[in-house]
């Protein structure tokens, strides 16, 4: 069963500790005290939005996840980042198409994390990945979630209204 990275949004989302949970994804456009709430849980967090590196260093939060803009190439967009990081964890969301996890792959992120709307669709990608790349491999579900739990992947990315509505 694939561990949680539970995304929060906005300065109301209810910050969810349980196990299932590893990580989390901070929107920049959060406030200083839900950050503060965040970092007391003594879990990951990373900071996802715009200035998402100026963000992390402000916080000293544990690194940036990058949603990359598949109209662009992918290197340009993650490299630079990989390199200000340093030791501090880089995830590369990106869209899911085998070229796109290739380019991004060989950037060296921590994790790639296919953005889907249908899990059956992503099945045989999901596979190809794992039978190529050493990498961990998330999913971030864009509609409701499906049964998330059976998906062979380390991690699922889960909006935490989404997941607070689920009943988990």
């Amino acid at each position: 069963m694939p561990q949680i990275i539970l995304k929060i949004n906005q300065n109301n989302d209810r910050i969810i500790i349980n196990d299932k949970i590893c990580c989390y994804i901070a929107q920049t456009s959060l406030n200083d005290a839900k950050i503060n709430e965040l970092i007391k849980t003594g879990k990951m967090v990373l900071a996802q939005g715009d200035d998402d590196l100026e963000f992390c260093k402000k916080h000293n939060l544990d690194g940036v996840v990058k949603e990359i803009d598949a109209t662009k190439p992918v290197k340009p967009q993650l490299k630079p980042l990989r390199e200000s990081l340093g030791k501090k964890t880089l995830g590369a969301i990106i869209p899911p198409r085998r070229h796109e996890a290739m380019l991004a792959s060989e950037t060296e992120p921590e994790f790639v994390a296919l953005k889907i709307d249908d899990l059956a669709k992503a099945t045989e990608l999901i596979d190809w990945y794992n039978e190529l790349f050493l990498l961990p491999l998330a999913l971030e579900f864009e509609a409701d979630l499906p049964s998330w739990d059976k998906v062979k992947t380390d991690f699922v990315i889960i909006d935490a209204k989404k997941f607070e509505n689920s009943g988990c």
